[in-house]
C-alpha cells in the first residue's frame, strides 16, 4: 500500500471545467468541477463565496402597481451629475434618483416588449420595437414655455375674467370651462384643476391656491396672465417621440398689407418645428395661396404652436409651390402670429428629415444615434444626422446581412459592431456617404444583445457575447471561443418575444368601393386611387368654360361661340355691313361708289346728217345712207326729195345692208308727192317701226318722174352713201352744204335688264341649335325715274360654308321684303353661316334702279345656361372667376343658382357681383348642384358685343371615405407604423382610425387622428389595441390640389411566446450573464469570467434585468425587487449555499484502488459552518467526512485568523474507488473563505482495477 498526497491548489484556484468529467486529463488539478457554484478565486487567490445582495427598495415596481418583472434597467447619466436609474415593468417606465424612491415616469407600454435605451447630450432614447420610438430628458420646456409636470399658482383670481390655460391643444377659458372667485383663490384652483382634469390624459389637483398637473404623455402650458396665475415646472422626466414631428397644420389667416419689401405675386407658405434649438423639422402642409398687389408689401398669418422640444418655428414661402424659402424665425413657442415683409428668400425648406421607424437596437456611435431591429427590415441599419439625433433622411440607412437579421448593435474602439444571429461584422467609414458593412468571415452571430459588454482589463478593451454556440471573445481583429470549459453548462433557453407582423393594405377598387364614401369621393375615375370628385368625369373640383365646345355644351338663345376673331369666347351676334365690292357680282351690274346699280343702255335717238355727197350728173332713182342701229326701236327718217317738175312722187325706203351696199327693201314708206320748192328743199318724214338692231341702209327712191336727192351722210354708218342708177354705187364726193339737213330720230324699244350679287358667306358665330335666328336686312333703295324696276333681297342660311354656298344639305333661305328692319329674318332654327343673294331688274335697261349697301342686322341679346354642375355635397365653398370685354354700350351679366338636387335648378338666377372684374359669389348658399347663366348684349347698333372668354368655377370640397371593417385575427399587442401612399399635391389628407372588440362595436367607437409613417399611438397614447380596426380619410381639395391615396395600410404586433433574455453586466474585472438553463421560463444561473479566464457558476441570483447606477451594480427580480448586487452574506435574506467540488483524482494511477485517509482543510475564521464530502464515483455518490469530534459539519471562529481542519471518512466504513474527489459546502448567512485543501490517500498494491 502507497501513500498519496494531494495539497490543492497545485499553483492556484481555477474556475469550473464542466465540460469533462471530473477526472478528465482536460481538467486542470487547481479547477473546479460540475457542480461548483456561488464561489469565486479572490484577490488573494482563495476560494470565496460570492456576494449576495440587499432590496434597494422596500416596495416593488411598477411603482404604484402591482408586482411584476422588471424587464428592463438603464442607468442615465446627465452632465450636471443627476442620474436616473430607469425601469421597465410591466409597461410602466419608472424612475429613481438614488436612495430606493421611484416614481412613475410613463405607462402604456407594451407589457411584453423588452426595451433598449442609449444616451445621446443629455436625452435618453429608448424603444421596445411595438411602440414609437422616445426620448426623455429633464428640460422643463422650449420655447419660452413651460411643459408638465407643473404647477399653477392663482396669485390674484379677481384679475383672471376670461383668461385661459392651454394643456397641449385644448384651451380652458374663465366664465366658459371654470370659474373665479374674487378674493378666493384657493377656491378658483379647486375649479380650474377639475376644468384641467377633463382633459384626455391629464391629472390636475388643488390644495390651497396651487395646482399640481401632470399628464400621461408631455404637454407644454401656456397661460393668457402670466401675473395673475404663475406656472411653475416641477422636476422629472419630459417624455416625447423621438424625432422632429413636423407641423400638421399650414399656415393660416393669410392677409397682405404694407410696411415690408415682399414683391407683388401669389405666395404659399410652409412652416417647420425647430426642436432643442437646432433640430428642424419638414415642412407643414402648405398654407392657401395669397396675392400681394399693388401698394402692398407685407403678408400676415397665423402659424400653429408646436409641442414639447419645440424652441423656434421658421416660415418658408413659394411662388411655384414646388421651391420653399425661409422667409422668418419665430424664436420662441408662444407667438401666434408672423408677418412676412422679406424681399427674398434664403435657405430651402428640408424636406427629408425623417422620424425613426420602430426599431428593437440602438446605439450611439460617431455622434450619431444608429439603431436596427426593424420589423419587416431585420437585416437595415439606420442612423442619425451627425449632432442631430432626431433627424433620420431615407438614404442614412445600411443594409448589413441581407440574409441574417440583426440580433444587436455595439460601439466597440473606433467602430460600430453589428450583430445578426448566424453571423457579424463591423460599420467602417466616418461619414454618411463614407459610411459601410463588412462583414467577419464565419458563422458566428449573437442570440441576444443583452449579452453583449466591453470587457477591459489592464486597458485593452475585449467584446464578449453569447452565441448560439457559447461565449466568444473579440479583440477587434480575431475571435476566441472562451467557453470550452462550460461548453455543457451554455445550453440555453435564450428568446424574446416575437412580434409577428400583421398587416392589411387598402389598395384596390374593390376595397375602395367596399368602403364607404361621401358624395365627394372618386373611387372610379383613376381605378386603384382614392381621390376626390370633380365634374364630370374628373377629379378637380372645376368646371372652366372657356372652348367651343364648352360653351356649346349648355344651353340658351342667339348665342355666339365659334366667332373666328374671338375665338373660344361667348357674345351675341353683330351686325354684317356688307360691301358690294365683294362677293360675287354678275356682269350687268356696276358698283357705283358703294351703291348697286344696273348697266345702263346707251339711249339712241337719231342723228342728223354731217354732210352729203356728191351725186352722179345723170339723176340716179335711188339715194341711200348708211346708219348703224344699236338697239331695236322705230326709226323716223326725214329726208328731202325735190324737184322743179311737178307731179313727181317718191318714197323713203329702209334696205337691209347687203356686205356694205343697200340690199333687200326692209320696208318701202308711202309714196309722197314731191312738192315743187325753191331752196329750202322741204322735208317729208316715215317711221319704220320696230327695227331691229343691226346696220341699214336708209334713204329715198323716185316713183314716178326723175327727182332730186340729197345724198346724207350720218355718223354711225360710217358716212356712207351709195346712188342707184342701174346699180348700186357708192358716191364719194363730198358735196356742198345742205339746204335742208336730213336726220333721222329713233325710239329705242325698251329691254328689260337684270343682274345678281352674292354676298360672301358670312360666319356669324352662332351655335346651330333649336333656338330661332332673327336677323334684318336695312339698305336704301331708289327705283329707276323710268320704267319699272324691282329688287329682291334673299337671305341664305346654313349650318356651314359649303352648304351654305353650295345651297344644299342644312341650306334654307328667306326673302325680305322691306329694307327698313321692319321685315325679320325669322327661321325655326339658328344657323351659323348667312349670305345675301340680291337681283335688281328694270323694265328698260337706259335705267337703272340703286341700291345702298345693306346691313344685316341681329336680336342684341345671347343667352347661355352652362350644363347642372355636380359639385357633390361636400363642397364647403364656391370660386368663380369671370373674364369678360364689356365695350361701352354693352352688358356682360352671370348669375347662379343652386339647388340640393338637380331637378331643383329651377329657380331664378342670382346676380353674381363684380368688383373690378373679379366675379364674386363668396356669399352663397353651397348646396350640390350649380348651374350659371352668361347675358350677353350688343350696343344699340348691334355693331359690337360684350364677350365672355372665362367663366372658370371652381369649388372647395371636404369629403370623406371610411372602410370597411378590417378584422385583425385577433386582438394585437400593439399597432405598428400606419403607411399611406398618397400626394396631397396641394389639398390636404387627414387619416383616423378607430378600434373596437367586434365589428358591431366599430360605430360607436371614436376615430382618432394617425399619420403615415407614425405609430397609432403618437397620437392616442393611452388606447388599447383591439380586434377589430376601421380607417378614415378625410380629403380637402380645391382647384388644382387634388389629393389623391394610392395605399393605407394598417400594421400591427402580435406577440408570441415569452421573453427569456440575458441580463450581463462588467464589474471588478469580470464578465457576468444571467441567462436561463433549457427549460426554464427565466434566469436561473449567472455564468461569470473573471479576469484570469476562469469560468464560475452562480445560482439563487436570478436578474431579469442588470444596470449599473452610481457605480454600483443592480439587477431586477421576476417579482419586481431592486436588488443592489455585491453587497451582503445573503440574497436579501436568503442565505447563499457555496458548493465547492474538486477534481476527481487517480493519483496517477487509474488502475489502482483508493482509500481515502484525510481531507485537511484551511480557510478564513469567519464563522462560516462547511459540510464535507467525498466522493469515489466522480461525484455520482458523496459521503461525508467527520472532523475530529465526529461531526459531519463544522464551524470555524470569528477571529479573521486561518483555520485548519482534518477530515476524514468514519472508520471502518471507508468507501474505496479509482477516484477521490472532495466537496465542500457552505450554506450559512456567513462568508466562507477557503484556502487549500490537502487529499491524503492509500494506493492498495495488487488490487488492479478495471481501467
Amino acid at each position: 500500500m502507497q501513500r498519496g498526497k494531494l495539497i490543492l491548489p497545485v499553483e492556484g484556484w481555477k474556475g469550473i471545467v464542466s465540460k469533462y468529467p471530473k477526472a478528465h486529463a482536460q481538467v486542470p488539478q487547481d479547477a473546479l468541477t460540475a457542480g461548483t457554484e456561488n464561489v469565486k478565486v479572490s484577490n488573494r487567490g482563495a476560494l470565496v463565496k460570492r456576494e449576495g445582495g440587499a432590496k434597494f427598495t422596500a416596495f416593488t415596481l411598477p411603482f404604484g402597481a402591482p408586482a411584476d418583472a422588471i424587464k428592463d434597467m438603464y442607468e442615465a447619466v446627465f452632465t450636471d451629475g443627476t442620474r436616473y436609474l430607469l425601469t421597465m415593468s410591466n409597461g410602466q417606465l419608472d424612475y429613481s434618483t438614488g436612495g430606493g424612491d421611484f416614481t412613475k415616469a410613463q405607462a402604456g407600454y407594451t407589457a411584453a416588449a423588452n426595451m433598449e435605451f442609449a444616451s445621446y447630450r443629455d436625452k435618453v432614447y429608448f424603444s421596445n420595437s411595438a411602440e414609437n420610438p422616445q426620448v426623455l430628458e429633464r428640460a422643463t420646456g422650449y420655447g419660452s414655455v413651460l411643459s408638465t409636470p407643473c404647477t399653477i399658482t392663482i396669485v390674484t383670481a379677481a384679475d383672471l375674467a376670461g383668461d385661459s390655460v392651454t394643456i397641449g391643444t385644448t384651451t380652458k377659458t374663465e366664465g366658459s370651462h371654470w370659474t373665479k372667485t374674487d378674493g378666493d383663490n384657493a377656491a378658483t384652483a379647486t375649479s380650474l384643476a377639475s376644468a384641467l382634469s377633463a382633459i384626455s390624459g391629464v391629472t390636475a389637483t388643488a390644495v390651497g391656491a396651487v395646482v399640481t398637473v401632470t399628464a400621461t404623455s408631455t404637454l407644454n402650458v401656456w397661460t393668457t396672465d402670466a401675473t395673475a396665475m404663475t406656472v411653475a415646472a416641477t422636476s422629472g422626466p419630459r417624455i416625447k417621440d423621438m424625432g422632429c414631428q413636423p407641423p400638421s397644420t399650414a399656415p393660416s389667416s393669410l392677409t397682405p398689407g404694407a410696411g415690408g419689401s415682399v414683391p407683388e405675386d401669389t405666395y404659399y407658405y410652409k412652416v417647420t418645428f425647430l426642436y432643442y434649438g437646432a433640430e428642424e423639422s419638414n415642412g407643414s402642409p402648405e398654407s392657401a395661396s395669397v396675392t400681394v398687389g399693388v401698394g402692398e408689401s407685407s403678408v400676415a398669418m397665423t402659424i400653429p404652436l408646436g409641442g414639447y422640444g419645440v424652441s423656434a418655428r421658421k416660415i418658408y414661402r413659394s411662388t411655384d409651390q414646388i421651391s420653399f424659402g425661409l422667409v422668418g424665425t419665430v424664436e420662441n413657442n408662444t407667438a401666434t402670429t408672423f408677418t412676412d415683409t422679406a424681399s427674398i428668400d434664403t435657405t430651402t425648406i428640408p424636406d427629408d428629415n425623417g422620424q425613426p421607424r420602430k426599431f428593437a437596437y440602438l446605439a450611439q456611435f460617431k455622434d450619431r444615434i444608429w439603431y436596427a431591429g426593424i420589423s419587416g427590415a431585420t437585416a437595415d441599419l439606420d442612423f442619425s444626422e451627425a449632432g442631430q439625433a432626431n433627424i433620420f433622411p431615407s438614404f442614412n440607412n445600411i443594409v448589413c446581412n441581407p440574409e441574417d437579421e440583426i440580433t444587436a448593435i455595439v460601439p466597440f474602439n473606433d467602430r460600430l459592431v453589428v450583430f445578426s444571429k448566424r453571423s457579424f461584422g463591423q460599420i467602417l467609414g466616418t461619414t454618411a456617404d463614407s459610411f459601410f458593412y463588412e462583414a467577419f468571415p464565419g458563422s458566428i452571430g449573437c442570440v441576444d444583445n443583452r449579452s453583449v459588454q466591453v470587457r477591459t482589463l489592464r486597458g485593452v478593451p475585449v467584446l464578449i457575447w453569447l452565441s448560439d454556440k457559447g461565449f466568444y471573445a473579440f479583440n477587434g481583429s480575431s475571435v476566441e471561443y472562451i467557453s470550452e470549459a462550460i461548453e455543457d453548462l451554455v445550453n440555453l433557453n435564450i428568446q424574446q418575444v416575437r412580434f409577428l407582423d400583421g398587416t392589411n393594405t387598402q389598395d384596390t377598387s374593390t376595397q375602395f368601393t367596399a368602403g364607404t364614401s361621401s358624395t365627394g369621393i372618386d373611387v372610379t375615375s383613376a381605378p386603384g386611387f382614392l381621390t376626390t370628385k370633380g365634374f364630370t368625369g374628373g377629379t378637380n373640383p372645376v368646371k372652366d368654360t372657356d372652348a367651343q365646345a364648352e360653351w356649346e355644351a349648355g344651353s340658351g338663345s342667339f348665342r355666339v361661340t365659334q366667332n373666328t376673331t374671338y375665338p373660344n369666347q361667348l357674345m351675341a351676334p353683330t351686325r354684317r355691313v356688307f360691301s358690294y365690292g365683294e362677293g360675287e357680282l354678275d356682269a350687268s351690274l356696276n358698283v357705283d361708289g358703294s351703291n348697286l346699280k344696273l348697266d345702263v343702255a346707251a339711249d339712241n335717238t337719231g342723228e342728223t346728217a354731217n354732210g352729203r355727197k356728191t351725186l352722179p350728173a345723170t339723176a340716179p332713182s335711188k339715194t341711200a345712207s348708211k346708219i348703224v342701229l344699236p338697239r331695236a326701236g322705230a326709226i323716223t327718217f326725214n329726208g328731202s326729195v325735190f324737184t322743179g317738175t311737178p307731179g313727181r312722187t317718191a318714197r323713203h325706203v329702209l334696205w337691209a345692208d347687203a356686205l356694205g351696199t343697200p340690199g333687200s327693201v326692209i320696208e318701202n314708206g308711202p309714196t309722197f308727192n314731191v312738192t315743187v320748192t325753191t331752196i329750202p328743199h322741204p322735208t317729208d318724214a316715215h317711221t319704220f317701226a320696230e327695227v331691229p338692231a343691226g346696220t341699214y341702209w336708209i334713204g329715198s327712191e323716185a316713183v314716178s318722174g326723175a327727182v332730186s336727192f340729197y345724198g346724207p351722210t350720218f355718223t354711225s354708218g360710217g358716212n356712207d352713201v351709195a346712188v342707184f342708177t342701174s346699180s348700186w354705187t357708192a358716191a364719194t364726193t363730198s358735196g356742198s352744204a345742205f339746204a335742208v339737213v336730213p336726220s333721222y330720230s329713233v325710239v329705242q324699244t325698251a329691254v328689260v335688264s337684270s343682274g345678281e350679287w352674292v354676298s360672301p358667306s358670312y360666319d356669324t358665330g352662332l351655335f346651330a341649335d333649336t333656338e330661332g335666328l332673327v336677323a334684318t336686312v336695312a339698305g336704301a333703295y331708289t327705283a329707276a325715274g323710268t320704267g319699272t324696276s324691282n329688287v329682291a333681297v334673299v337671305v341664305g342660311m346654313a349650318d356651314t360654308q359649303d352648304d351654305l354656298e353650295n345651297e344644299d344639305g342644312s341650306y334654307t333661305s328667306q326673302t325680305i321684303a322691306a329694307f327698313d328692319g321692319s321685315d325679320a329674318v325669322t327661321q325655326a332654327s339658328t344657323k351659323r353661316w348667312l349670305n345675301l343673294k340680291v337681283t335688281l331688274t328694270q323694265s328698260d335697261d337706259r335705267y337703272t334702279p340703286t341700291l345702298a349697301p345693306l346691313t344685316l342686322s341681329f336680336a342684341g341679346t345671347a343667352t347661355w345656361v352652362s350644363p347642372a354642375i355636380d359639385v357633390s355635397a361636400d363642397a364647403t365653398k364656391y370660386n368663380l372667376a369671370v373674364s369678360r370685354t364689356v365695350p361701352a354700350g354693352t352688358t356682360a351679366t352671370v348669375g347662379y343658382r343652386s339647388a340640393d338636387t338637380e331637378g331643383g335648378l329651377s329657380g331664378a338666377f342670382t346676380p353674381v357681383s363684380f368688383t373690378a372684374e373679379a366675379a364674386s359669389i363668396t356669399g352663397a348658399t353651397v348646396k350640390r348642384w350649380v348651374q350659371f347663366e352668361v347675358v350677353t348684349t350688343t350696343d344699340a347698333a348691334n355693331s359690337v358685343s360684350a364677350r365672355v372668354s372665362a367663366l372658370q368655377f371652381d369649388w372647395e370640397l371636404t369629403a370623406n371615405w371610411q372602410s370597411a371593417a378590417i378584422d385583425l385575427g385577433s386582438t394585437p399587442s400593439a399597432l405598428s407604423l400606419f403607411l399611406a401612399d398618397a400626394e396631397a399635391n396641394g389639398g390636404t389628407i387627414a387619416y383616423s382610425m378607430r378600434e373596437a372588440a367586434s365589428e358591431g362595436g366599430l360605430s360607436s367607437a371614436t376615430y382618432y387622428s394617425v399619420e403615415s409613417g407614425e405609430y397609432p399611438e403618437t397620437t392616442n397614447a393611452n388606447h388599447t389595441p383591439l380586434r377589430w380596426v376601421q380607417l378614415k380619410a378625410v380629403l380637402t381639395a380645391k382647384r388644382d390640389k387634388v389629393p389623391a391615396i394610392d395605399s393605407m395600410t394598417v400594421q400591427w404586433f402580435r406577440s408570441e411566446g415569452t421573453s427569456i433574455r440575458a441580463a450581463s453586466l462588467f464589474h471588478d474585472r469580470s464578465y457576468y450573464c444571467a441567462v436561463a438553463q433549457s427549460g426554464q421560463t427565466q434566469n436561473n444561473m449567472m455564468l461569470v469570467f473573471d479576469e484570469y479566464g476562469n469560468w464560475t457558476k452562480y445560482t439563487g441570483v436570478v436578474p431579469v434585468s442588470i444596470s449599473m447606477f452610481y457605480a454600483i451594480p443592480y439587477y431586477g427580480t421576476a417579482t419586481g425587487n431592486i436588488i443592489r448586487f455585491f453587497d451582503g452574506t445573503t440574497d436579501a435574506g436568503t442565505n447563499i449555499t457555496m458548493d465547492v467540488r474538486t477534481k476527481a483524482f487517480d493519483f496517477r494511477d487509474i488502475t489502482k484502488r483508493k482509500a481515502l485517509r484525510s481531507v485537511v482543510v484551511t480557510g478564513l475564521n469567519n464563522g462560516a459552518t462547511y459540510a464535507p464530502y467525498y466522493s469515489v464515483d466522480e461525484g455520482v455518490t458523496w459521503i461525508s467526512l467527520y472532523d475530529s469530534l465526529g461531526q459531519a459539519t463544522f464551524t470555524v471562529g470569528t477571529d479573521g485568523s486561518e483555520f485548519v481542519r482534518k477530515l476524514s471518512p468514519r472508520w471502518p466504513n471507508e468507501i474505496n474507488g479509482k477516484t477521490l474527489s472532495v466537496r465542500l459546502v457552505e450554506a450559512s448567512a456567513t462568508a466562507a473563505e477557503i484556502h487549500n485543501i490537502s487529499i491524503i490517500a492509500f494506493v492498495r498494491e495488487g488490487e488492479i482495477l478495471s481501467a
